[in-house]
């Protein structure tokens, strides 16, 4: 049991010195012994150490930005759609668009998807869903009108 003790304080030493460690690295100045001392008195804190000193560090990226580094294709393509289509001003999309030009991905974001069946006339550009409809708004996204299969999104 003695054992399993040292092992347990031991990793805990460990956990902690690299905590500090890179929290010193990531965040200069900052406060550090709120989360060490979190780590050092819960087990369930020194697991999630990694998260701790992560979070934030893309707190002020756009999520479209953190989306392109973080998640798959598939992922980042719909959370980009949504940013694009539910920006309301026209420069926060003007910048969205600035932000896809410069990593290659607006013709993606702005690409329909390929009919789901012959009888498909539109889609949503923001959500991706295919009707049999010619012209209306999509079911799902509010105030979205639906765009020809052909058709590139505006």
């Amino acid at each position: 049991m003695a054992r399993l003790g040292s092992a347990r304080l031991g990793f805990i030493v460990i956990i902690a010195a690299e905590f500090a460690s890179a929290s010193r690295a990531l965040y200069p100045g900052g406060d550090r012994f709120a989360g060490l001392a979190s780590i050092v008195l819960s087990p369930f804190s020194a697991i999630r150490a990694c998260v701790a000193l992560s979070r934030g560090l893309m707190a002020l990226d756009h999520p479209v930005a953190v989306a392109s580094a973080m998640c798959s294709d598939e992922t980042f393509l719909v959370v980009a759609r949504r940013f694009y289509f539910d920006a309301d001003r026209k420069d926060e999309r003007g910048d969205i668009e600035i932000f896809l030009r410069s990593i290659g991905r607006l013709d993606d974001v702005l690409q329909p998807p390929r009919p789901e069946t012959v009888e498909m006339r539109s889609f949503c550009p923001r959500c991706h869903s295919q009707y049999l409809k010619s012209n209306g708004d999509c079911v799902d996204c509010q105030d979205v009108a639906v765009q020809p299969l052909s058709a590139r999104p505006t």
